[in-house]
């Protein structure tokens, strides 16, 4: 069989964020497979070639398009009823804490300005979502370094995600 060119994984894992929103709280039924389909992709998306621009770039791509679907799921659940996004995001949030882990460090690649936008915006969500419950987890060095990195960036849109998140962050954490 043809193998799919990887990059329409890409393509087809951002739909899910666009599907998550639009029919918000029914996409609890496609939850499970969904999520099992953004842990192979999270899984799959390691540079093993530091030096391979093409390597390099898809897995930037592939784990912003894994952690957009995230943030789309999210905010599909949370604009109908926080308790139910709380509950339902909950079963799979270890994985999304993992992928923002991995997508904050700087070694062996950094981040896009575009991963780091979409990465301190699904932490700003998280912490709105779960405050101190989940804050502990992005209070580690990749990810305030990466936080750091990202609000000096030459991209508006990276520099307010990341001062947003980093707000939002110190919020919860002086309560």
């Amino acid at each position: 069989a043809p193998r799919l060119d990887r990059n329409v994984k890409v393509v087809i894992i951002g739909t899910f964020a666009d599907i998550a929103m639009a029919i918000d709280v029914q996409f609890e039924r496609y939850l499970e497979p969904v999520v099992n389909i953004l842990n192979d992709a999270q899984n799959a998306a390691v540079v093993t070639d530091p030096n391979d621009d093409d390597q390099v770039d898809y897995v930037d791509r592939l784990r912003e398009a894994c952690l957009n679907s995230y943030t789309g799921i999210l905010q599909g659940f949370k604009g109908v009823d926080e308790t139910a996004a709380r509950r339902c995001i909950s079963t799979f949030v270890q994985s999304i804490v993992q992928l923002i882990i991995r997508s904050s460090q700087l070694e062996p690649v950094p981040p896009s300005d575009s991963l780091m936008a979409t990465t301190a915006g699904l932490i700003g969500d998280l912490v709105g979502l779960y405050g101190q419950d989940i804050v502990g987890f992005f209070n580690i060095e990749a990810v305030t370094q990466m936080l750091q990195t990202a609000r000096k960036s030459k991209v508006a849109k990276t520099r307010s995600m990341s001062s947003w998140a980093s707000k939002e962050m110190k919020k919860v954490s002086v309560e």
